[in-house]
């Protein structure tokens, strides 16, 4: 099975970023990569091409922050096992 193609790098870039950083991504951004703000604007909207080492810097930011929410998503889990039963369980309920 061969791999699918990433979507275009502006897209791609867009996508990560605002998973990142919210919505209005482009300063933080900008900022995280240590480049002007005009560079990831014209990027953005394909303007300019995506810099490989920019798209490299993106990549290593969204791994460092899965990096960091795994161990958080595991104590949620854990919690939940613990929690008693609510609104949006989604574990069977016992019947009494």
């Amino acid at each position: 099975m061969k791999p699918t193609a990433p979507p275009p790098a502006p897209q791609l870039l867009a996508t990560i970023a605002a998973a990142l950083f919210g919505a209005d991504w482009v300063s933080e951004l900008a900022d995280a990569l240590q480049v002007n703000r005009r560079s990831v604007q014209r990027w953005r909207s394909g303007a300019a091409p995506v810099p490989a080492g920019a798209l490299d810097a993106l990549a290593d930011l969204a791994l460092a922050r899965a990096a960091e929410l795994a161990p958080l998503a595991a104590q949620a889990r854990v919690a939940a096992q613990l929690a008693p039963p609510g609104y949006l369980d989604r574990r069977p309920r016992e019947r009494t």
